[in-house]
């Protein structure tokens, strides 16, 4: 009995090198840290400890593994901070950024269809290159809206739908409050953006189906359900946080 016992026992403490080759089957082989290569790496770090970015965007961790997409990364962050705050947090960048061999470019920009131009922010040369952002009218509105330019306040819905639908693909980050998508609250894009993408489309095309035939009541109706839409996108906090696409159609619409 005693024999039988120990040999149970022996079967059942698998050795060190097993336990180990069972770990590695589970976990694939970790890749050099590209964080650490990264030469934007400390300056995002530095970005996280600043209090005012804390209390206006809460708890963050950068997802990006080069420098080009943490410098965009890191440039959207800052268009939810207040203007002021923003501003200063900029210069900060920008000069330890060209401490490390590298400078803005407003030229190296991509360009986001809109119904007017508008640098967003800048892109870098040197050591360091990376793509800025801007609004622009001489690129053509998300083939999805089936819409050219027509020169009336449609080119306005046209260009804030149009980077809504670019925010959703390049922020992660982004949230929506669309009851007629989910009616339990707050959801994440990563889960729902077919489905929210879909109802912004919808409403859009509504907005285009009433320019022109429907009487002024009905046309004013799919503008609020558009409106709706697109300030339903957020970022968490949602008490503290600001996006672009917001504070454009805000403007816009209360001129239209």
């Amino acid at each position: 009995m005693s024999r039988t016992s120990a040999k149970l026992d022996e079967l059942l403490q698998p050795k060190e090198s097993n336990l180990t080759s069972l770990w590695d089957d589970v976990f694939e082989p970790v890749p050099p840290e590209a964080a650490s290569n990264m030469k934007l790496q400390l300056v995002a770090e530095s970005l996280l400890a600043e209090q005012e970015l804390s209390y206006c965007i809460g708890e963050y961790q950068f997802c990006s593994s080069n420098d080009s997409d943490l410098w965009n990364e890191m440039q959207r962050l800052l268009l939810r901070l207040p203007d002021k705050i923003a501003c200063l947090q900029q210069k900060r960048i920008l000069a330890q950024v060209s401490e490390l061999g590298a400078w803005e470019d407003c030229m190296l920009v991509k360009q986001l269809p809109f119904y007017r131009h508008e640098h967003v922010y800048c892109g870098l040369q040197g050591d360091i290159k990376a793509s800025g952002l801007c609004l622009s009218t001489q690129v053509n509105f998300d083939p999805r809206l089936q819409m050219q330019r027509t020169g009336t306040e449609l080119d306005i819905w046209a260009g804030i739908v149009s980077v809504c639908l670019k925010f959703i693909e390049m922020d992660v980050n982004l949230h929506h409050t669309l009851k007629s998508v989910d009616c339990f609250g707050i959801r994440s894009l990563n889960l729902e953006s077919v489905k929210y993408t879909s109802a912004l489309l919808d409403r859009f095309h509504r907005v285009l189906a009433t320019a022109v035939s429907a009487d002024a009541v009905t046309a004013v109706h799919a503008r609020l359900d558009l409106d709706e839409a697109i300030h339903s996108l957020i970022y968490l906090p949602t008490e503290r946080s600001l996006f672009l696409v917001g504070k454009v159609a805000t403007t816009s619409t209360s001129h239209s």
